[in-house]
């Protein structure tokens, strides 16, 4: 049996573990809600690029600011097809040009313009119509890296008329440059730009007519 200091002294003993218990929890809470506000204050305004393969048949190891080659490919295949799709070359090589600028590079778009005014110059976009079809499926190949960039390899179906007269239909090998710059996501999202090529664009093979 106890006697009265004695329970006097365990209640106290009792307390004082209660106390720092209390103590200890409120330093973690405390901890864990400025640790939150940390993370909060550092995520604020921050985007974080995952690009996906084409294949999570058997999973895939994602890592934030790599960039999948397909969709390198993907990109500078679309884009391509784009600019070089006119119904009237005087008036639409011009206007692709502007209405996708924020894909190609500075660079590229001079490069362009200075094709256009020669082009124009020489009378050959009044009434010119263009198209590109892709022809080939992606493969690992298509892409390689570069030290600045990426080299994208895209076989394309080229059909051009003037003034309804088949004038090109051919295949046709793009040498395409693509690559990244911190630009504004909102214009693209993507943060890729196609650049100026490699080389010119190489003739495979006529495609057989019936004209």
């Amino acid at each position: 049996m106890l006697t009265k200091e004695e329970l006097i002294d365990t209640d106290k003993l009792i307390k004082a573990k209660e106390k720092k218990m209390y103590s200890i929890i409120l330093v973690l809470v405390l901890a864990l809600f400025v640790s939150i506000l940390v993370i909060l204050t550092l995520s604020t305004n921050k985007t974080y690029r995952i690009s996906l393969p084409p294949n999570l048949e058997f999973g895939a190891t994602i890592n934030t600011g790599e960039i999948d080659h397909f969709e390198i490919y993907s990109f500078a295949g679309a884009i391509t097809q784009q600019l070089n799709l006119w119904k009237d070359g005087k008036v639409d090589f011009r206007k692709n040009i502007d209405k996708y600028h924020a894909y190609i590079t500075p660079e590229y778009r001079a490069y362009l313009l200075d094709e256009y005014k020669n082009l124009l110059n020489l009378g050959q976009l009044n009434g010119r119509e263009r198209s590109l079809q892709e022809e080939d499926m992606y493969q690992i190949s298509n892409v390689s890296k570069q030290s600045d960039g990426w080299l994208v390899q895209i076989v394309f179906h080229q059909q051009e008329h003037i003034n309804n007269q088949r004038f090109k239909d051919l295949r046709i090998q793009h040498s395409i440059k693509v690559v990244y710059r911190n630009i504004d996501a909102q214009s693209n999202p993507w943060g890729l730009q196609l650049d100026v090529p490699w080389k010119q664009p190489v003739r495979l093979m006529e495609q057989a007519t019936n004209d």
